[in-house]
């Protein structure tokens, strides 16, 4: 079973539970469940993006509103993703209740309020409340979601723990080409190890090949390319060659996502384009319907601490650089 696979079960399992629960517990479930999707990265990830879709209102706001029509609009959203970031916003709400034991928060707070209450309003509310947010959470659970989460968990075990160990192994002049094998049999060991991604790193037959594959057959596999950026005067080219590898061999295969890993050695940051919300990890540009995340690894230990750094010099990879250099290499 993949990870998208078992969180979208843990996902129905959660659903399921909270639509059983009886009304005494109906809160705790809900904190239950709150806690959970607080803990799975990849979820708090979509959620990011539903909450840039629109401006929702807020949860204590809207239930006034609601109180105040005879009948009333359940829901004043005009997206799919602005209704989940709200229900989320619900969920949270009623998760933070006071412990009341001798009162049914819930129903007096929120469930009488949307759907009147009475029995079975645990199964009718999570039904019909609720459900638009689990199935939007799965709807996107894809493997984009589990290749993102897997490069992510690979940036922070590397900058959290393993940068000296890793960078200690890095020849410096020894090559971009060296220097990029060596960062991406790391990066393919921890694909297959920790990640259950089968890939496969070769040769390239051609230029537009990218470095790693995995589940090439699958709607959305890893297409992963890595660069080596060492702050030279031609890294910023080669960070471009990388991107227009990747959305080659995407639009070859009709694929629509691919991977930019770039390994830095310097003592200077990057900054990349985004296409998408401020917030949301990672930065991505897209090209003719081909998406390509920027995984930026800090694979150096800094020669100095962050109070002796001085003023920050970035730099920045813009989209131009990124189409004209790219598709002229």
């Amino acid at each position: 079973m993949t990870t998208t696979e078992q969180v979208k079960a843990a996902l129905r399992g959660r659903r399921e539970r909270i639509a059983a629960t009886h009304e005494r517990a109906f809160v705790n479930e809900i904190r239950y469940a709150v806690d959970w999707i607080s803990s799975q990265q990849m979820l708090l990830d979509i959620l990011v993006v539903a909450r840039a879709a629109e401006d929702v209102p807020e949860v204590a706001d809207w239930l006034s509103g609601l109180r105040e029509e005879t009948y009333p609009e359940i829901w004043p959203t005009k997206t799919d993703a602005g209704r989940a970031a709200l229900i989320w916003k619900l969920m949270q709400y009623i998760a933070a209740l006071p412990r009341e034991p001798n009162r049914y928060a819930i129903w007096d707070e929120v469930t009488g309020v949307i759907i009147g209450g009475g029995k079975d309003s645990g199964f009718e509310f999570t039904e019909d409340i609720l459900a638009p947010l689990f199935d939007f959470l799965a709807d996107h659970l894809t493997d984009t979601a589990a290749g993102l989460h897997a490069l992510r968990r690979y940036k922070e075990r590397v900058e959290w723990f393993d940068r000296a160990e890793l960078h200690a192994g890095f020849r410096p002049g020894s090559g971009h080409d060296k220097g990029e094998e060596y960062f991406n049999n790391d990066l393919q060991r921890f694909l297959f190890l920790d990640a259950r991604f089968v890939t496969s790193a070769k040769v390239r037959l051609a230029k537009t090949e990218p470095d790693l594959l995995a589940g090439i057959e699958t709607e959305d596999p890893l297409i992963c390319e890595g660069k080596l950026f060492e702050a030279k005067s031609d890294d910023a080219e080669k960070i471009a060659d990388g991107f227009h590898q990747v959305t080659i061999y995407a639009k070859t295969y009709s694929k629509t996502v691919g991977y930019l890993v770039v390994y830095n050695v310097s003592d200077r940051d990057i900054e990349f384009p985004h296409d998408g919300a401020e917030a949301q990890w990672a930065p991505y540009v897209e090209d003719a319907g081909v998406r390509v995340y920027f995984i930026h690894l800090r694979a150096k230990v800094p020669d100095k601490s962050a109070s002796k750094t001085g003023k920050a010099d970035p730099v920045r990879i813009t989209r131009d650089m990124l189409f004209k250099i790219g598709n002229t290499s």
